[in-house]
């Protein structure tokens, strides 16, 4: 169950700390490099609205949905009982990282139409319960592209350190 179905969050104490953890230590905006802001610039102008966006942040990646306009809406905030879905500019949410257009999943699931897609990340703008297992940012914008709230970073961890099984398949109904 996710929030993004409308359910409740299956978020726990354990859970919570977890997600603190990671939303600390999201890097502090720093000037990019030239490379990179190129980089950056050249990613911005491929995307189309409903694209889903991997930005890169060591180890994990945060993710938002393109909405057109150089805006992104995604699932951010200081801490995760403070989450909330945004819109912000592209390139304030790229940092001095980098960004890249991922739409990788589309070979295994079937897009959502455009439309149906920024209607259901904006329907679901504002504060919301994070948990980093159930409830993060790829959960939300693999929810509005393709109607499953499934997340690899989680799956990938789980299957390596606990499950043989998607932790997603067990999570969600």
């Amino acid at each position: 169950m996710s929030f993004f179905s409308g359910s409740s969050s299956l978020s726990s104490a354990s859970s919570s700390s977890r997600s603190a953890a990671v939303f600390s230590s999201l890097p502090a905006a720093t000037p990019p490099s030239k490379e990179d802001k190129a980089h950056n610039l050249k990613v911005l102008k491929s995307l189309s609205p409903g694209d889903r966006v991997e930005f890169k942040r060591g180890v994990f990646s945060h993710w938002g949905l393109y909405i057109g306009d150089e805006k992104i809406i995604h699932v951010t905030g200081p801490e995760p009982e403070q989450a909330e879905v945004r819109i912000d500019k592209f390139l304030d949410v790229v940092q001095d990282g980098r960004a890249e257009k991922n739409n990788s999943k589309d070979e295994e699931w079937n897009p959502l139409a455009v439309g149906e897609i920024i209607k259901r990340a904006k329907q679901r703008l504002g504060k919301v319960q994070y948990s980093l297992l159930s409830n993060n940012c790829e959960h939300f914008v693999n929810w509005c592209r393709y109607g499953k709230s499934e997340s690899d970073q989680v799956n990938k961890v789980m299957n390596t350190l606990f499950f043989p099984l998607p932790y997603s398949s067990l999570t969600s109904q």
